[in-house]
């Protein structure tokens, strides 16, 4: 079998490397990671509860392809385009019709081959890139390469010997923090999408039927509309516990940050990924970049 853009070199590079070297999660000697600033209603009880349980919403590799191969052909009413779909499409069309009936993040589903983990790499990325460069991103940085062209190649392809790669390299078990499957999207937009559309057919993807009350984020800060249940508290929300999930996985047995960079590198122009990328930062989280590919 012949391999587009890899030679066999370059296959046995990335196993060996993979084998040798596996993800480093402590922190620098004398460099414990700095507290986020707090307040006393942002740690109390129930926020605390939230953010040690999305600390634990990360999916092994292993879970991550079983979606590819499997989840992402499954809905009949959607013909997933490796080349056209963006992370944002998969989520509207698959990750939150596959979870309607549980009404929960994909991570803790029963979808989920190998069940909820606690995270050892937090992926930031554009939900406007391709997913399929995202998880090829997931997938090189598993394998200690710098750039995800190879891995983009192989999830076209052949995603059989990607499989092994993993297996044969003892990196199938990796865990990785990624919010499209880690957040509850019943908590937040499925029943509401002004602007998504298929970039095959400019229609709006649809929006879901289930029975959740979705939290709006104003400024920053979740809140519950008026209409909604009183027990629906800011406590509740999983897309405000960023800085604090964050700290909470570097202070508790470590965490590195890895970085997914499309094409484009529009993800430099989206505040919320340079806020990320700032935070691991001031956390002193070890991070890296995963590059569309290895040419200037």
């Amino acid at each position: 079998m012949q391999l587009v853009c890899c030679s066999c070199q370059a296959v046995t590079g990335c196993l060996q490397r993979a084998k040798r070297a596996g993800p480093d999660l402590r922190f620098p000697a004398g460099h414990p990671p700095r507290s986020p600033k707090q307040s006393s209603a942002a740690w109390s009880p129930s926020w605390k509860a939230k953010v040690q349980e999305l600390s634990l919403r990360g999916m092994t590799l292993r879970s991550l392809l079983a979606f590819y191969q499997e989840d992402l052909q499954a809905n009949l009413d959607f013909q997933y385009a490796p080349k056209d779909h963006k992370t944002r499409d998969v989520v509207r069309r698959v990750i939150i019709p596959i979870t309607s009936a549980e009404e929960c993040s994909y991570a803790v589903s029963c979808h989920n081959r190998d069940g909820p983990r606690r995270a050892h790499v937090m992926v930031t990325h554009n939900w406007g890139n391709c997913f399929k460069d995202l998880l090829a991103a997931v997938v090189s940085d598993a394998l200690q390469e710098c750039s995800f062209q190879v891995a983009t190649k192989l999830l076209e392809e052949d995603v059989a010997l990607l499989y092994e790669m993993l297996k044969e390299s003892c990196r199938l078990d990796d865990t990785y923090w990624i919010c499209a499957f880690a957040v509850n999207r019943h908590m937040c937009i499925c029943r509401s999408n002004p602007y998504d559309r298929d970039p095959l057919t400019n229609v709006l993807h649809p929006v879901c039927t289930c029975h959740s009350l979705n939290i709006s984020d104003a400024d920053g800060q979740s809140v519950a509309s008026e209409t909604m249940s009183s027990n629906l508290l800011i406590s509740d929300s999983d897309i405000n516990k960023f800085v604090h999930m964050v700290y909470h996985l570097a202070s508790t047995g470590g965490c590195r940050q890895v970085t997914a960079v499309e094409l484009s590198f529009d993800l430099f122009n989206r505040a919320w990924c340079v806020a990320e990328i700032a935070e691991a930062k001031r956390l002193q989280m070890r991070q890296s970049l995963q590059l569309a590919s290895k040419r200037p």
